[in-house]
């Protein structure tokens, strides 16, 4: 299987492409998604390293070339092309981030060489947060991480953590919110504020006689994260706290009314 199989595109698949079906899987695989493979989206992460940079995805199709390298291959063992390792930079953003995307600074510290000595260098780099991304989930940039012995510069691996600071949990590209009420207000109506993303309070009202039952979940289309051409929604899950006891007037008043 090639890394092509395992993204699921052509050889001749554009960047763009690449990218796309990258994102798609990457969110279809991810661990923290119900249903995630963690084996899966660690091979799909490894193949789009490698496919989505220019240089490295030129080197290996002129690997997947049988003639040479076949016959290399007995009298030299496997071949192998050297390459300086990704530089691996732990970004913390936001879920509001995550949620708009936008553009934030990363400062880097990269080996360099400079007449055969090994030295570091410190970089501000400005990246473009991709709409939509998880934990876990990363971004390449070529050529600006540690300088290798041939004098080619390596790539930056922005590995990005999503800091959720707010009520609801994320699930894939749906946002979960879970509220409690109380027996008489899923009888009787409530109403109730949800502190959601870019500052925005949302005013939620269940009118007297609309009765929710226990585990009712209400779907707000679209209010979820957005993801290319995907977007996800906003789930209301209402759990219900039942009274353990109840005095007999209030027994006898429901009986009358039920």
């Amino acid at each position: 299987m090639t890394l092509y199989d395992i993204l699921g595109v052509s050889s001749n698949a554009t960047m763009d492409q690449i990218k796309k079906q990258y994102r798609k899987m990457s969110l279809e695989f991810h661990p923290d998604r119900p249903g995630g493979n963690a084996s899966k989206f660690k091979e799909i992460n490894e193949a789009y390293e490698q496919l989505y940079d220019d240089k490295k995805r030129k080197q290996y199709d002129q690997v997947q070339e049988p003639d040479l390298f076949d016959f290399l291959s007995p009298m030299f063992g496997p071949f192998h092309l050297l390459r300086t390792p990704p530089l691996d930079v732990m970004v913390e953003i936001t879920l509001d981030q995550a949620f708009t995307g936008g553009k934030i600074p990363v400062t880097i510290d990269r080996w360099i060489h400079v007449q055969h000595v090994k030295q570091s260098e410190r970089e501000t780099l400005y990246i473009d947060i991709p709409r939509g991304v998880d934990t876990n989930e990363w971004m390449l940039i070529s050529n600006r991480g540690n300088m290798g012995p041939t004098g080619e510069l390596g790539d930056v691996r922005v590995i990005f953590t999503i800091k959720n600071t707010t009520k609801m949990e994320r699930k894939g590209l749906d946002l979960w919110y879970t509220h409690s009420i109380t027996l008489k207000e899923a009888l009787c109506g409530f109403s109730f504020q949800l502190e959601y993303l870019r500052g925005q309070i949302l005013q939620l009202n269940n009118p007297a006689g609309n009765i929710v039952s226990p585990y009712y979940k209400k779907v707000m289309p679209e209010m979820g994260m957005k993801r290319d051409e995907q977007t996800g929604n906003l789930v209301l899950a209402f759990m219900i706290q039942f009274p353990t006891t109840l005095p007999e007037s209030s027994i006898e008043s429901l009986k009358s009314l039920l």
